[in-house]
């Protein structure tokens, strides 16, 4: 719910005014947003100057300047057990300059005339009197990059054409519209152009498709009419029906920004994505091949996500995943680990970063997995998931952070002098029984610790496999002369004289 109030006033006799107004409102949407308790924070204010620089019959012309101020305020409870926590924040201050022309025109006679209207504004965002700063990591924006002092232009242009009258008290009229922004920059979620709603781009939500830069254009066929009444009354009636075309794009200065999908989506083409905002494939498999250093910075939601990057995968504050549930694809159908069919999350890439826990809502579904493959460091910061099984497969790369996770297993191929160094609780257990009961494949190592303890160590000592020992015959003939042999075959291990000394208790003569 929004609210909004208004005062508007002349100020002496040229026709200049000033208006004054501010409101402030709470959104609590429905569906997968309300799954991960999102909550919106709006308050606006500001002020207007109008100037009538032009006042004729048949045209006007006004000028325009206006200072906004906008506050954003998102919040959701992805939090460590469902505590509510900071998803964006955005606070801005915006300087508007402009100006509004139309003017009458009689192209088609003067039964048939027309009206032109043209707008244009010039937008500043302003970093001052309280606005936020550019590149401020403790309050986290609503987009990835954006520019809080940034520059945008917008302009309208629209004719209404009269055509016939079909009869009398009425008209046909042909109506044109066509509306841009365009911006070189990462501009705020609430200065973005929006296609949808009353206006523009009819059939869908308001704000359904939004970007930096848009271009729209929609033609009407109106019948202007009264409205017949069985008695007469003091006042008159009138309605309007018509048919409507509508068109629009808009483009992102980012490689991807948030969508929605009503089905299974596989992002596989080379567009290099380095960031993802909220995207909502909810009751579908969400899949992202090209992955280029990707920043995520909202809450997919879907009952499957697999991400793939060809370096680094940053989860940044705010963001996490939503609506994890037992339908749509496998993410990890090509992974030995878990079973197949189980649901998740897997993300793939050369190294990660977690600056803050990721918030998880996975819809009832109880220890399910979170699949990282890293060929480099897996920096986890601050795992903390008690219903998530944690797998690891690193090849020959390092993983470090803090975890509180209902399962562990580290996979790697290459053994190492790199380190797995965690510190935390696994299934309950802390200390060195979460060691214990994590797992580790292909065979233990030292190298791999969860609080200073060995993967799948007992009592924190780790018991290595039995192995049959190599035979060097040259060296079992040399030091032949130590034991007395019962049996002439016998064959020596190949082990250094000392170990002889300390198995056997035996000295030389």
């Amino acid at each position: 719910m929004f609210g909004q109030a208004s005062e508007e006033l002349f100020v002496g006799g040229s026709g200049l005014k000033v208006k004054f107004y501010g409101g402030a409102g709470d959104s609590a949407p429905s569906g997968a947003l309300a799954q991960i308790g999102y909550d919106g924070q709006t308050q606006v204010f500001g002020a207007q100057l109008s100037y009538p620089l032009v006042r004729l019959r048949e045209q006007s012309l006004n000028l325009l300047a206006n200072f906004d101020a906008i506050q954003s305020n998102v919040l959701n409870n992805l939090g460590p057990n469902g505590a509510a926590q900071r998803s964006s924040y955005d606070s801005l201050r915006i300087l508007r300059l402009g100006a509004d022309y139309a003017v009458l025109d009689t192209l088609l006679g003067p039964e048939r005339g027309g009206l032109n209207g043209f707008s244009g504004r010039v937008s500043p965002g302003l970093g001052m009197l309280g606005a936020s700063h550019n590149g401020d990591t403790t309050t986290p924006p609503p987009r990835l990059g954006e520019d809080i002092t940034f520059t945008k232009f917008n302009g309208q242009a629209s004719r209404t054409q009269t055509l016939f009258r079909p009869y009398a008290d009425a008209t046909v009229a042909a109506a044109f519209n066509l509306a841009g922004q365009y911006s070189n920059d990462i501009i705020p979620p609430a200065e973005k152009f929006y296609l949808g709603g009353p206006t523009f781009n009819r059939g869908y939500y308001y704000g359904q498709v939004s970007g930096d830069k848009g271009l729209t254009v929609d033609a009407e066929l109106r019948l202007n009419t009264p409205i017949p009444l069985p008695r007469p009354v003091p006042f008159e009636l009138r309605s309007q029906f018509y048919a409507f075309y509508d068109w629009g794009e808009v483009w992102q200065n980012t490689s991807l920004e948030a969508g929605a999908t009503g089905a299974d989506v596989a992002l596989t083409q080379a567009n290099a994505i380095d960031a993802l905002g909220a995207f909502s494939a909810a009751g579908h498999g969400f899949h992202l091949v090209d992955g280029s250093n990707l920043m995520l910075t909202g809450v997919v939601t879907a009952n499957s996500v697999w991400i793939q990057d060809s370096g680094k995968i940053d989860l940044s504050t705010g963001n996490g995943f939503a609506g994890l549930g037992t339908r749509g694809g496998d993410p990890r159908n090509k992974e030995a680990f878990p079973a197949a069919g189980s649901a998740g999350v897997h993300l793939q890439a050369a190294n990660f970063t977690m600056t803050q826990n990721p918030g998880i809502k996975a819809g009832g579904l109880v220890n399910w997995t979170f699949a990282l493959t890293g060929t480099g460091n897996v920096g986890l910061g601050s795992f903390l998931q008690p219903s998530v099984k944690l797998f690891l497969s690193l090849a020959g790369g390092t993983a470090d952070g803090t975890v509180n996770v209902a399962g562990l297993q580290v996979q790697y191929t290459t053994p190492t002098g790199k380190t797995v160094n965690l510190s935390g609780v696994v299934g309950g257990n802390p200390g060195m029984f979460a060691a214990a009961t994590s797992q580790m494949s292909s065979k233990p190592n030292n190298n791999y610790q969860v609080n200073g303890c060995p993967i799948s160590s007992v009592n924190c000592v780790q018991f290595t496999a039995l192995t049959v020992p190599v035979i060097n015959p040259v060296q079992d003939v040399q030091m032949g002369w130590m034991l007395p042999l019962p049996d002439a075959d016998m064959m020596l291990p190949d082990v250094a004289e000392r170990d002889y000394w300390r198995c056997h208790s035996y000295q030389p003569p």
